[in-house]
């Protein structure tokens, strides 16, 4: 058997074309919504997704325009939706996925068994590429809300606490290398080693990568405020937090109904208060960051200040010597 026998002849058709950056990024988004609904992704959800991503890259100025989309004359927000749903049809047309109509005539998203393996080898090829926040408050979201978890509630509660927390890991882990950069720059002895510290190795390893994707999107304070509500529900709901529990005890995830309602109102009170505290955290960041500044800034002007006073000596010095 040969691989155009199992692969469509034009499947890695987007991945040559103009837009195969941005086309790359949503194959690893769809492979990770792919992992997470393990009975299809609903076609809104990945929509939405899709048009988080496309408005990332814009606002780090990279445009999608692919073939065969016209650009309307609409708001940005309905232009960057029109083409996250022309990208899942481009998605379709080169093999990327299926669709799958179930009842209420609700679409949800495939992937074929070619399509999620090699997908899989290009996330692990990939780890360690720019942090993007914004997935995290979106698949918590995804997670609490969506068909899985109407059938096993217990299970996507944990999964949205490890979740949660995996992002504030990252939020504190950003926190130190700001930290640790600031240290660094402080401890330059050159003018033109802090600047390459600030305009290049900051830049890259924080801006770029981190901090410029937390601030340009308004999709985890988005998410964030359905996350909460959809927490409060489960929690005031009296029949969903039965079922809830039921579910955890026949999981084997708690010995009782009491021990498996306390264990999910631990859970369901980290993940609330995990995203109540991100206002400070992202605050926290903030602070951190203009400190990284005004020490670059700091560090330079002192730096300049010495040089331009040996300047003055040395030319003080050649004239009285003439």
């Amino acid at each position: 058997m040969e691989l155009f026998d199992v692969l469509p002849e034009r499947f890695f058709g987007l991945l040559a074309g103009k837009c195969r950056r941005i086309y790359a990024e949503a194959g690893l988004c769809l492979y990770e919504q792919y992992r997470l609904a393990q009975f299809g992704i609903e076609q809104e959800i990945l929509r939405d997704r899709f048009q988080e991503l496309i408005e990332s890259w814009a606002d780090a100025g990279v445009a999608y325009e692919d073939e065969g989309f016209t650009s309307q004359e609409t708001s940005a927000a309905e232009e960057s939706r029109a083409k996250a749903n022309h990208m899942i049809r481009r998605m379709k047309e080169f093999g990327w996925l299926d669709y799958e109509q179930r009842e209420n005539f609700k679409i949800f998203i495939l992937l074929p068994h070619y399509s999620s393996r090699l997908w899989g080898l290009f996330a692990n090829l990939c780890e360690g590429r720019a942090v993007e926040y914004q997935r995290f408050a979106f698949t918590t979201y995804q997670v609490l809300s969506g068909e899985a978890a109407k059938a096993q509630p217990s299970m996507a509660v944990l999964e949205a606490e490890r979740l949660a927390e995996e992002f504030v890991e990252e939020l504190r882990i950003l926190l130190n290398n700001i930290k640790s950069k600031m240290e660094q720059v402080a401890a330059q002895t050159s003018l033109q080693e802090v600047l390459s510290h600030h305009f290049i190795e900051y830049r890259a390893d924080i801006v770029d990568r981190s901090y410029h994707r937390l601030k340009t999107s308004n999709h985890v304070s988005h998410y964030r405020i359905r996350i909460l509500q959809e927490v409060q529900e489960i929690r005031q709901n009296k029949e969903r937090l039965r079922a809830l529990c039921e579910d955890a005890v026949r999981r084997q995830l708690a010995d009782s109904m009491e021990a498996a309602e306390y264990r999910m109102n631990a859970s369901l009170q980290s993940i609330e208060e995990i995203y109540r505290g991100l206002d400070e955290m992202f605050a926290q960041i903030d602070r951190r960051h203009n400190q990284y500044v005004r020490a670059s800034y700091g560090r330079a002007l002192c730096l300049q200040q010495a040089e331009n006073a040996r300047t003055e000596t040395a030319t003080r010095y050649s004239y009285a010597c003439k």
